[in-house]
């Protein structure tokens, strides 16, 4: 979407999320993902998922 105010590229608006599981074995799961805060799923009406298609994961030992 253009916007005037802005006549040069700008970055885009993001939020994270961040999904933690604690195994059985002790280990700690984090999910990290960015979701636009402007620009919607035309599907679900829900923020589009952006950086990558999959998620960030890391597992804490």
């Amino acid at each position: 979407m253009f916007d005037l105010r802005y006549l040069n590229r700008r970055t885009k608006e993001h939020f994270c999320t961040l999904n933690f599981v604690k195994s059985s074995a002790g280990e700690l799961t984090v999910t990290v993902r960015a979701w636009l805060v402007r620009e919607k799923d035309r599907k679900t009406g829900l923020p589009k998922q952006d950086w990558l298609k999959k998620p960030m994961v890391f597992t804490l030992t």
